[in-house]
């Protein structure tokens, strides 16, 4: 049976606290840059199936081109809709789980 994998800092001991905080305090952000256009784009054509069936409107094809059309009509703006709500979202989570880890070490 192989050995566990070590975790990130265990090599050489662990991170410091900078670095910790750093890395916990950006990849939410970094989470919510890359996946909420993505979520933008599922919500417009989900909000096209239903009220645009009715209207016979196809705005978009596929997901690439509703990604393509927002941010050639709206911009990065467009795309990025929703995000502070979405990184709120994610920092509760964040929060909830660094809570729930100090629970469990005592």
């Amino acid at each position: 049976m192989a050995p566990p994998s070590p975790t990130l800092g265990s090599a050489h001991g662990a991170l410091p606290q900078w670095q910790n905080f750093l890395a916990s305090s950006l990849a939410p952000s970094l989470s919510v840059l890359v996946t909420n256009p993505l979520e933008v784009a599922k919500v417009r054509r989900q909000m096209v199936g239903e009220l645009g069936s009715s209207k016979g409107v196809h705005l978009y094809r596929g997901p690439f081109q509703t990604l393509y059309t927002i941010g050639r009509m709206e911009g990065v703006k467009g795309l990025q809709a929703g995000a502070s709500r979405s990184r709120l979202q994610q920092e509760d989570a964040a929060d909830a789980a660094a809570a729930g880890e100090r629970c469990a070490r005592r």
